[in-house]
């Protein structure tokens, strides 16, 4: 019998900046994968884009954070992009049109490209 891969989550240098920022640790991030499964937290925008709630501490996910998630490949997922719920509602339409323009270039990476990103800290994965 084959086993299935393990699932590999990615963050962006970006992201990584804003979850240290806020106290978000790598843990919740890892979660990516059941939000992704589970309707209620989590909403297809179409184009491979998910965005994801993440409670905040004491807070729930209501006043928590957003964060957005490329998942095309069965078992890659790349958060890049993310904000306070406290400090915005939500992204604008072109955002949103931005970030599927964007996933094309996250779901066809190579284990190679992705290995390169990770050497350059473009893409930091979460263990």
């Amino acid at each position: 019998m084959k086993k299935n891969p393990k699932a590999r989550i990615f963050k962006t240098s970006w992201i990584n900046k804003f979850a240290n920022k806020y106290h978000i640790c790598d843990a919740m991030l890892a979660t990516t994968p059941e939000l992704i499964s589970n309707k209620k937290s989590c909403i297809n925008l179409g184009g491979s884009v998910y965005k994801c709630r993440i409670a905040r501490k004491n807070q729930g996910k209501s006043r928590g954070y957003r964060i957005y998630v490329i998942h095309k490949k069965k078992h890659h997922f790349f958060i890049v992009t993310g904000f306070c719920k406290s400090v915005r509602k939500n992204i604008t339409p072109k955002q949103e049109t931005e970030l599927k323009e964007i996933a094309p270039f996250y779901y066809k990476l190579t284990d190679a490209d992705i290995n390169k990103l990770l050497q350059n800290n473009k893409l930091i994965e979460i263990e």
